[in-house]
């Protein structure tokens, strides 16, 4: 429910000419896969947007009871989410003008919060007591049966 709502905030400061401004979340969700073109340039910054859709499994996997897909993926969105720091420039508009990204602005930090709670969700399902070990014993109704033949 917190991830719902990173994405109508500004998440990032960023600097334009003399001023700072910020960068809505909603930017970043949308369209910041287009930033993992960059990657093939040499710069991997983009790559904490791979948070959402690992975000995304996770959840799905929380919810259908598939506790180790839920930690690796909840584990593997934190790890993109915290490569988020390394981006220091970002596309504005469409003819390809960068801003610096100078900072992080309350969106960023609920959208990063809410992956860590994500995590902790799926770690504790998975190993805090109460849970069932496993399945409980069933009955075999023939092994209480007696043979006929044992009565001849």
């Amino acid at each position: 429910m917190i991830y719902l709502v990173s994405p109508w905030m500004d998440a990032l400061v960023i600097e334009r000419g003399d001023t700072t401004s910020g960068y809505p979340g909603w930017t970043l969700l949308f369209f910041g896969w287009m930033g993992l073109f960059s990657v093939l340039d040499g710069d991997p910054s983009a790559i904490g947007w791979l948070a959402n859709p690992l975000f995304l499994v996770g959840t799905i996997a929380i919810l259908i009871g598939l506790r180790l897909v839920a930690i690796i993926a909840m584990s593997a969105a934190l790890s993109f989410a915290l490569a988020s720091f390394l981006l220091r420039k970002i596309l504005v508009d469409e003819a390809g003008n960068t801003a610096a990204v100078v900072g992080h602005d309350i969106g960023f930090w609920i959208w990063l919060s809410s992956i860590g709670v994500g995590l902790l969700i799926a770690v504790s399902i998975q190993f805090l007591p109460g849970r069932p070990t496993s399945a409980p014993a069933t009955r075999d109704p023939s092994a209480t049966e007696i043979p006929l033949d044992a009565f001849q």
